[in-house]
């Protein structure tokens, strides 16, 4: 509704298969506010899904009038963990790419998640401001290192519904209403 009233914007459902996923009558109420704003001609309405579980989305959304477009986003491979450190680290990181150990943090981040390689600089920048030296690779490789628990539990993991998730789900439903 504020979409409609505001016009000429871009909702963002972040984790659609949090809501396009299970319980039909959620599911139904989103299928038919995406064909409410379709079929109104609205076309100053954008409107744009995440998901890290394409698998989850209920094949209702994937329907015309659901979801007309996918677009598939991988990982960055390593010249583009590369690109994403030099955005992050600015002009601290001047030579860092003719430094030692340049590939080796490329290499390790590559596969990982654009907020995860920020935070591997930004953490290694911090500690170089705060000891009042130049920020290094041996910074970004410490980082990677004592991040390593963090990157392994922060990679999205799919874990199919049990009883227990769909107990949890159908509780929530009826709390809700």
């Amino acid at each position: 509704n504020l979409a409609a009233r505001v016009q000429r914007c871009v909702v963002f459902f972040e984790d659609i298969d949090a809501s396009a996923h299970g319980d039909r009558d959620q599911l139904n109420d989103l299928l038919n506010t995406i064909s409410s704003v379709q079929n109104k001609n609205m076309s100053e309405i954008i409107m744009v899904f995440s998901t890290n579980f394409l698998e989850r989305i209920d094949p209702g959304m994937l329907r015309p009038g659901g979801i007309d477009s996918i677009v598939e986003l991988e990982t960055p491979n390593e010249q583009t963990v590369g690109k994403i450190i030099r955005h992050f680290g600015g002009n601290l990181l001047d030579a860092a790419e003719s430094s030692r150990g340049w590939g080796e943090v490329c290499k390790e981040l590559e596969g990982t998640t654009p907020a995860i390689i920020c935070e591997v600089v930004t953490r290694g920048k911090m500690s170089a401001i705060k000891e009042k030296r130049k920020f290094t690779t041996d910074d970004l490789i410490r980082d990677i290192k004592t991040m390593s628990l963090q990157r392994k539990l922060a990679d999205p993991v799919f874990v199919s519904d049990n009883l227990d998730t769909q107990l949890s789900s159908s509780i929530q439903g009826v709390v809700r209403r």
